[in-house]
């Protein structure tokens, strides 16, 4: 990303543009807290530092500063969605700032929305013919509309229009990074309305609906696209993802067996893979990954690190923690960024008791948002709420989204710790007949922490759900052992 003339590992001060783009009252971040931010930088903490920034941002919408180190750290640590995320902010907040338009061009450049960019780029260029960025955003308008052209030629479309096409297909894509639903299906219409059989935007539209929680909407764009494209991976992974979720899991093997047998490289890879770990096919997963290596279809791109993720996930989850440090590791050399895969690699290098297990999803990428957020406003925000009282409420929002019990099993066996606190919590809390059972399961089985399965253990004899005094055999530093169970 283009820099201001003062050190990149210097607090960059804002431009005369930036500093006239709003009130003088909006608040600044403390220099202190951006002098530690730096120094962690320098140390090559950036999830620290970012972490960081993310919190400062939320604090001090408005101050560049935080959104200069934000842009610089995701781009050495290859995160590019959030990358775009930051560019369009500082461009909404200083529009007249050629540093910010720039720097938005290969911001779009990098997350492969080539149109977007090529448009970008020429807008700058009409609007700064002079400035001293104008050679290097000159040298990218050849390369992308060389790309855009040929990415039209494969959609069948042509001249202005079908730029103007492809551009669209792209925003559908930046508005579901950015969560935007309504702009998204206002976009997905009006391509719809001019390719009624180009299915990529309805892809995109059905990823959107399920993060908003319409699962049911999303099932049924998939199936449309599957009617046209039976082999369009991106459909058959998002239509495992639905049908997981609503609970229909039984009706994903031959939507599995459909996958497994479809090859795939580069981002087509990561959205195999992901589909197979909805479908907890492990050994779908790694056998996926082996034949995309066999067939040199790794192409070293950022977005493989997920790929190298899934992979070790399903490794480590097959038992073979040695081939599944490798992935981690790869994963972390691709996108440095992500930090699923090094708090997994982190989890690893625990004693076996210790373990949470590996997980192939974040506990935010579990759930939709909506259904999370929900059951957060079930909950008491202060004392008072008698434990009877939260019972009901809980076994109302139960009634309300029955997919939530089908997918405890899922959460206590694959979910990171924050998901099995989150299960466990809403099991003890509602004593709902099928996540007490599921809590059963997790307490005799080997995933997560030993503290983990004895706390659910207790509460399973407490309730009657094992017997007290009963011999069970239960998962203990990593081996199973026969265990009496005291209460």
């Amino acid at each position: 990303m283009a820099k201001r003339k003062s050190s990149a590992r210097r607090i960059p001060p804002q431009s005369a543009a930036l500093r006239g783009a709003y009130p003088s009252d909006r608040r600044a971040a403390p220099a202190r807290e951006l002098k530690r931010i730096q120094a962690w930088i320098e140390e090559g903490d950036h999830e620290r530092a970012l972490a960081e920034l993310e919190k400062l941002e939320k604090r001090y919408p408005y101050d560049h500063d935080v959104l200069n180190w934000q842009m610089l750290v995701l781009q050495e640590t290859k995160q590019y969605p959030g990358l775009l995320r930051v560019a369009l902010r500082a461009v909404e907040l200083a529009p007249n700032d050629p540093i910010y338009q720039y720097n938005l061009v290969l911001a779009y450049a990098f997350n492969s929305f080539i149109a977007l960019a090529w448009r970008q780029a020429e807008r700058f260029l009409q609007r700064w013919p002079d400035n001293f960025m104008t050679e290097k955003v000159k040298g990218l308008v050849e390369p992308l509309e060389t790309s855009v052209k040929e990415e039209m030629a494969k959609l069948g479309v042509a001249g202005e229009e079908g730029r103007r096409l492809l551009e669209q297909h792209e925003q559908i894509q930046v508005a579901l990074q950015r969560q935007e639903l309504a702009h998204a299906q206002e976009l997905v219409q009006k391509i719809q309305e001019r390719m009624p059989h180009f299915v990529a935007p309805l892809n995109n539209l059905a990823l959107l609906q399920l993060i908003h929680g319409h699962v049911d909407e999303a099932i049924t764009l998939e199936e449309r696209v599957l009617e046209q494209d039976p082999d369009n991976i991106n459909a058959l992974s998002n239509l495992i993802h639905a049908l997981v979720l609503s609970g229909r899991q039984e009706e994903t093997a031959p939507l599995v067996q459909r996958l497994r047998g479809l090859p795939a490289s580069g981002d087509y890879l990561v959205k195999k893979l992901e589909g197979l770990a909805w479908a907890r096919d492990d050994q779908a997963i790694v056998d996926a990954f082996s034949e995309a290596e066999a067939a040199g279809a790794l192409e070293g791109r950022p977005s493989e690190g997920i790929a190298c993720h899934h992979a070790a996930v399903a490794a480590a989850r097959l038992g073979d923690k040695k081939q599944a440090r490798q992935l981690w590791r790869r994963a972390l050399e691709l996108s440095p960024g992500p930090s699923i895969a090094r708090e997994n690699l982190a989890d690893l290098k625990n004693p076996p008791g210790q373990r949470q297990g590996a997980w192939p999803f974040s506990a935010a990428e579990w759930l939709p948002r909506p259904w999370v957020e929900q059951l957060s406003s079930r909950l008491p925000k202060k004392k008072g709420m008698s434990d009877q009282q939260i019972q009901r409420e809980l076994t109302r929002y139960l009634e309300e989204y029955p997919q939530i019990v089908t997918m405890v099993p899922i959460l206590l066996e694959r979910g990171d710790w924050q998901a099995r606190e989150l299960v466990s919590f809403l099991t003890m809390a509602s004593d709902h007949p099928a996540l007490q059972a599921a809590l059963r399961d997790f307490a005799l089985g080997p995933w997560g922490t030993d503290e983990q399965r004895m706390k659910a253990a207790q509460y399973c004899t407490e309730h009657g759900i094992l017997r007290r005094g009963q011999m069970v055999r239960m998962w203990h530093s990593g081996e199973q052992r026969e265990l009496i169970l005291m209460g």
